[in-house]
C-alpha cells in the first residue's frame, strides 16, 4: 500500500509541472485553435499513467523522483534490515557503523533552497532514531495509503451513483432518431453512456433550438469526448489527493466544450451563431453537475463559450503552427525526466568480514574531472576510494576519508570507468548492502563474463590503508 502510494505521490508531483505548464500556455495562446488545451491536456494524462519516462536534456522537471523510494522502507534502512524492521545481526541499533537509518529522509525537490527548508523540517519530525521498530515515513506513507483508497473510492462511488440517478431519471424517454431521445424529466440536452451513448433532449425542445443542440452532441461523439472525459474523471479519482489535479479536470472540461463549439461553428455564418448562442443559454445547466455529470450542451462555461462564438474567427496558419510548436517543445519539456549524473552505488560487505576495502559490481564513468562522493544508506564514517577499471594508473587514486553529510570531491580521468570502494566490516553473519552517492558520472552493469569474470576484476579484501 505505502509503495503504490508513494509511486503515485512521484507521479503527481512530476506531472503537476506540467499541468501549470499547460495553464500557463492556455492563458498564453487564447487565439489559438481550441484542440490545443485538449491535446496539452492528453500529455498531462499521458504523465500521470505512465509510470515511467524517457530521459532528456531539454527536460524542465526539476526532479523525476522528488521523494526517494529507500527513505521509506519499512525499516528505515533498507542496507541495514534483514526481514521487517529487524536490525542486521550482531549490530547494535545505535551504532552508527552498523549504517541502521544513516540516511536521512528528504525530498529531491530541484530547488536547493526550497528544497533544504523542506528537509530540515522532515529530518525533525520524521527522522527514524536507533531502536525505532519501523521508519516514521513508513508509517505516514502507510497511512496516507489507507486515506487514498476511502477517497478514490468515494470519487468512483460519487461517480457510480450520479451515473446511476441519470439513468433512472431517463428509464422513460422515447427514441425520435437513431440515438436521439425525448425525455420529460431532463431539463436540458446531454449525451449519457459509453459503449453505446445515447443524446437526450428536453421534450419541449423546439426545432431550431434542437438543430444547434444535435450538432454540438454529435461533434462531441465523432470527437469521442465521452470516453475522455471519462478517462479524466477516472485520473481524478487516483489523484484526487492532488489540488491541481482537481484544476486540470475542471479546466479540461471546459476546453473540450469549447473545441466542440469551434467545431460545430466552423462554417456557420454570424445570424447562425447568435442562434447557437441563444441555444447555449437556454439549455444552460448549473455548475454543480460539473463533476460527474456526462457530456452536457449547456454544462459549463455558459459566458465565456458565448463570448467566443460570437467572436470566433478562423486561426491564421501561422497561429495553427506556433500551436502545434508550442505541443511539441512541451513535449520535449515536462514529457521527460531530466538527466541523471548523481547514483546511489551499490557495495556488499560479506558476511564475517575483518574490514578493509571492498567494491561495487556497478562501473561508474566521470562526466568531467571530478566526482563527487557521499555518504549514503548505511554508511558511517570510513574510506573511500575509486579503483580503476583497467588497473592502470591505480596507485595514483588514493583513499579519502568521508564523513556522512560531507561531501568529497575526488580528481578522476574523464571518460575512463572505475569501481567504487569502501572500507568496512561485517561481524555478522549476513552480508551488508550499503551505498555511496556518486554525483557527476554515468553508470553501467559490468559484463564481468565478458571482462573474465568477478574474481578476476573486482578487487578483493584489500587491507585498510594506513594514511
Amino acid at each position: 500500500m505505502a509503495g503504490i502510494f508513494l509511486k503515485l505521490l512521484n507521479m503527481s508531483i512530476t506531472a503537476g509541472w506540467l499541468i501549470m505548464a499547460v495553464i500557463a500556455l492556455r492563458l498564453l495562446f487564447r487565439k489559438a485553435p481550441k484542440w490545443l488545451p485538449c491535446i496539452l491536456w492528453g500529455m498531462a494524462a499521458f504523465r500521470l499513467v505512465c509510470p515511467f519516462s524517457l530521459e532528456s536534456p531539454f527536460s524542465l522537471v526539476p526532479s523525476a523522483e522528488a521523494i526517494n523510494p529507500a527513505m521509506v522502507q519499512y525499516g528505515g534502512n533498507p542496507a541495514a534490515v534483514q526481514g521487517i524492521g529487524n536490525p542486521v545481526p550482531d549490530q547494535p541499533a545505535d551504532n552508527p557503523a552498523s549504517g541502521r537509518y544513516a540516511g536521512e529522509p528528504g525530498m529531491e525537490s530541484g530547488f536547493s533552497d526550497s528544497g533544504n527548508m523542506l528537509n530540515a523540517l522532515i529530518n525533525k519530525y520524521f527522522a527514524p532514531t536507533p531502536g525505532d521498530s519501523v521508519n516514521p515515513l513508513y508509517v505516514l506513507m502507510y497511512l496516507g495509503g489507507i486515506v487514498w483508497v476511502i477517497g478514490m473510492i468515494a470519487v468512483l462511488g460519487y461517480g457510480v451513483v450520479s451515473f446511476g440517478r441519470l439513468c433512472f431519471r431517463v428509464r422513460e424517454a422515447v427514441p425520435v432518431q437513431d440515438n436521439v431521445w425525448i425525455c420529460d424529466a431532463v431539463k436540458s440536452p446531454f449525451i449519457l453512456g459509453v459503449i453505446r451513448p445515447r443524446v437526450y433532449l428536453p421534450s419541449g425542445t423546439g426545432a431550431e433550438e434542437g438543430k444547434y443542440v444535435l450538432a454540438h452532441e454529435q461533434a462531441h461523439l465523432k470527437r469521442k469526448d465521452h470516453w475522455w472525459k471519462l478517462l479524466g474523471y477516472l485520473l481524478l479519482a487516483v489523484y484526487w489527493f492532488h489540488p491541481l489535479v482537481w484544476a486540470a479536470y475542471i479546466l479540461f472540461c471546459r476546453d473540450i466544450e469549447l473545441a466542440c463549439d469551434e467545431k460545430t461553428i466552423k462554417y456557420m455564418d454570424m445570424k447562425e451563431k447568435k442562434a447557437y448562442s441563444e441555444a447555449l443559454l437556454v439549455c444552460s445547466m448549473q455548475k454543480k453537475l460539473i463533476l460527474a455529470s456526462p457530456l452536457a450542451f449547456g454544462e459549463i462555461g455558459i459566458k465565456e463559450r458565448v463570448k467566443t462564438v460570437l467572436h470566433y474567427k478562423k486561426p491564421a496558419l501561422w497561429m495553427i503552427v506556433a500551436a502545434m510548436a508550442a505541443c511539441a517543445v512541451m513535449a520535449a519539456c515536462f514529457l521527460t525526466n531530466p538527466e541523471r549524473d548523481a547514483f546511489d552505488i551499490k557495495i556488499v560487505i560479506p558476511a564475517g568480514s575483518e574490514g578493509g576495502f571492498y567494491y561495487s559490481e556497478e562501473e561508474i564513468s566521470p562526466n568531467g574531472s571530478r566526482v563527487t562522493l557521499s555518504a549514503g544508506e548505511g554508511i558511517g564514517d570510513t574510506e573511500v576510494v575509486l579503483y580503476p577499471v583497467d588497473r592502470k594508473d591505480a596507485d595514483e587514486y588514493k583513499p579519502v576519508y568521508m564523513t556522512p553529510g560531507l561531501p568529497v570531491k575526488m580528481n578522476a580521468q574523464k571518460g575512463a570507468w572505475f569501481r567504487v570502494g569502501v572500507n568496512a566490516d561485517n561481524a555478522s553473519n549476513e552480508d551488508r548492502v550499503v551505498y555511496v552517492r556518486v554525483e557527476g558520472i554515468t553508470v553501467r552493469i559490468a559484463d564481468l563474463a565478458a571482462d573474465g569474470g568477478a574474481e578476476d576484476n573486482i578487487p578483493g579484501n584489500e587491507p585498510a590503508s594506513d594514511e
